[in-house]
């Protein structure tokens, strides 16, 4: 007696590709996902988790043992799949993360006998239906193996249509993407993409973090819900800081509660507007590499905040020890491009320079971000600031120099950083020097 016809199928690859997607590796997530749909899995449980994370990832949301868990069961799904703790066995199976690319194509592989078995097992039963010539059986058995292992040839009419529809859903994404919004800067940095990081640099004293802060304000302000994490202030300075800039009553005044009877009023309507605002202050998270992640990560799929602010780099250290202090901000800064990318957002890095520029007499350069080490390759965006010889003790002229634009120009402008108010303006000069990222 024969031993019975096992369908082809790989339950451990299977297993393997699905804890990949669902752990933190979205590079390998996002370029896979597209190679393996759903139905290439043979297990029910395997394709309908397949199809959760799918339809997250097409809505640029986070995909884990919870969220996919929450979308499973809100198909009324979680239960055939085994629960949550399926999922988490899932994340727990060790297996080589080098080797996810081979999982994937045995998955594949595993799809396409099934495909080849269906035909033949089509074809088979058409070759007894006399009313069916040869050439239709075969012709019928050509089409199903064609449908089933190649994808469609573009046309270039085809990838035309694709160039001409890219422009109007960049034009509706654009709306909701984080921008600087200070004038000038506009014509240089038009947007804070999204899954991209940028890092804002400069000397103690030229505005950094104001502006950093004055970025959330005026995007929270059009309904961006952003994210403020300070290893340094606490949240009732950064809310000040906030005040001065939406008011501009002078921030030291703030601080000391020394305002008059008509400061104090604009204070208060301005505290009550900005408390509409999407912003989400976070002053209690331990400097290391995994809170802050943690925090970035919390405040994008809790509270939607498109735009996230780590205030500042420096400050962040590594969780185990060993690693020169080069290597833990390179190491730290590659995990928030990934990061950026996997949650679809911009994640700011406000960083301190080394004076070298100061003791050389020049403006700064990318190698001038202290600790770099890898930081400036990390970034997708680089803005370093320095003060200006002709500035005032209250009002600064800041050279604000994007050295880095990813796919984008390069330029240097004026900006002026009110130091009292914590304002931000621009001049009316263009950039005074342009090239190509």
């Amino acid at each position: 007696m024969s031993d019975p016809i096992t369908v082809p199928n790989d339950f451990n690859a299977e297993q393997a590709l699905l804890g990949q997607w669902l752990s933190d590796d979205p590079k390998r997530t996002s370029f896979l996902l597209h190679r393996v749909p759903a139905e290439a899995f043979y297990w029910e449980e395997h394709v309908l988790i397949a199809s959760a994370i799918h339809k997250l990832a097409s809505e640029s949301r986070p995909a884990d043992p919870v969220t996919v868990a929450a979308e499973l069961e809100r198909e009324r799904n979680l239960d055939r799949c085994g629960g949550i703790a399926y999922l988490r066995k899932l994340v727990e199976i060790t297996y080589t993360r080098e080797n996810t690319a081979y999982y994937a194509a045995n998955v594949l592989d595993m799809k396409k006998r099934r495909i080849v078995i269906e035909a033949a097992k089509g074809a088979y039963e058409q070759g007894f239906n006399p009313a069916l010539s040869t050439a239709e059986v075969r012709s019928t058995l050509s089409a199903a193996l064609v449908n089933g292992f190649e994808q469609k040839d573009m046309t270039f009419l085809d990838i035309a249509q694709e160039g001409m529809n890219q422009f109007e859903e960049l034009d509706k994404k654009r709306e909701s993407w984080p921008s600087p919004r200070i004038g000038v800067l506009n014509g240089t940095l038009d947007a804070f993409r999204p899954g991209r990081v940028g890092i804002v640099a400069g000397l103690p004293g030229t505005g950094k973090s104001s502006l950093a802060a004055w970025w959330v304000l005026k995007n929270a302000a059009h309904d961006i819900p952003c994210a403020f994490i300070s290893l340094e202030m606490d949240r009732l300075q950064i809310f000040n800081r906030l005040i001065a800039e939406e008011t501009g009553l002078e921030n030291e005044h703030i601080d000391r509660c020394e305002l008059s009877d008509s400061e104090r009023e604009r204070y208060a309507k301005a505290a009550n507007a900005i408390a509409e605002y999407p912003i989400h202050i976070i002053d209690d998270c331990p400097a290391t590499e995994d809170d802050v992640i943690g925090a970035i990560q919390r405040a994008a799929t809790i509270h939607g905040c498109r735009f996230s602010v780590v205030d500042y780099l420096q400050l962040v250290y590594a969780t185990g020890r060993g690693s020169s202090r080069n290597e833990e901000l390179s190491r730290f800064t590659a995990r928030l491009k990934t990061l950026a990318k996997e949650l679809n957002v911009y994640i700011l890095e406000v960083s301190q320079l080394s004076r070298d520029s100061v003791k050389e007499s020049r403006k700064p350069r990318l190698q001038d971000l202290r600790d770099s080490g890898g930081l400036e390759q990390n970034a997708d965006d680089v803005l370093l600031l320095s003060e200006m010889t002709d500035s005032t003790p209250d009002k600064a002229n800041i050279l604000c120099d994007v050295a880095k634009h990813r796919s984008g120009k390069r330029g240097v402008c004026v900006l002026i950083f009110d130091k009292q108010c914590q304002r931000w303006s621009s001049t009316d000069n263009a950039p005074v020097e342009d090239g190509e990222a």
